[in-house]
C-alpha cells in the first residue's frame, strides 16, 4: 500500500512554499532528500520547496511510484490566487493561514497590540531587513507582547522597556543580541 503524500500551501519565512506532508515513511524520505532544491522544516513538520511547477513536477516525478498523491488544497490555494490575488488574499489566508492569522487565533495578544505588530512588521519590509531578521524581531516581539496581555504596547516607557531588557539579559540568560 502506497503512503498517501498530502501536498499543501505553507507559509514560511514570509512567504508561500509547497508543502509534503506524509506520515514517517524512509523510502519517501530518501526520495526527498535525492531531490535538488527541497528543504526539511522543523517548523511545519514537513519538505518543501519553492512554489512553481517545475518543482512540483520534479517531486511528483521523483514520488509517484511511491506514493498516493493529494494535491487537492493546492490546487484551490492556486486557483484563488489566480482568480484574484488582491481581493481573495484574506480568504486564502483564512484557509491555509498566515502568521498574523496563527497569533489572532491563539488570542495571546490584544487587537491593539496586534495591530502595532502588524505595523512594526510592515515597517521592517520597507527598510528591506532580510525574511530571517523580520522572522527573529517578529519572535521577540511576541514574547514582549505575550507578558503585556491587554496593555497596549505604544503605553511602554523607556525605562519600562529597559527594564525588560535586563530582566531578559539576567533571568532568561539572553544574549546582547
Amino acid at each position: 500500500m502506497k503512503t498517501q503524500v498530502i501536498i499543501k500551501p505553507i507559509y514560511h519565512y514570509n512567504k508561500y512554499w509547497i508543502g509534503f506532508f506524509f506520515p514517517h515513511d524512509q523510502s519517501l524520505n530518501t526520495h526527498f532528500k535525492a531531490l535538488e532544491n527541497i528543504e526539511w522544516s522543523k517548523t511545519h513538520n514537513c519538505w518543501y520547496c519553492s512554489l512553481n511547477k517545475e518543482m512540483y513536477s520534479a517531486v511528483e516525478q521523483e514520488i509517484k511510484s511511491q506514493a498516493k498523491i493529494d494535491s487537492q488544497l493546492l490546487k484551490e490555494f492556486l486557483l484563488k490566487r489566480k482568480n484574484n490575488p488582491i481581493e481573495n488574499k484574506s480568504s486564502i489566508d483564512k484557509k491555509f493561514g498566515s502568521p498574523i492569522q496563527k497569533i489572532q487565533r491563539r488570542k495571546f495578544i490584544s487587537d491593539e497590540n496586534l495591530l502595532e505588530l502588524t505595523k512594526y512588521l510592515n515597517t521592517l519590509k520597507l527598510k528591506a531587513y532580510s525574511e530571517n531578521t523580520i522572522s527573529t524581531y517578529r519572535g521577540e516581539m511576541l514574547v514582549l507582547m505575550k507578558l503585556l496581555g491587554d496593555n497596549p504596547i505604544y503605553n511602554l516607557t523607556p525605562n519600562q522597556i529597559k527594564s525588560y531588557l535586563l530582566w531578559m539579559l539576567e533571568t532568561k540568560k539572553l544574549s546582547e543580541n
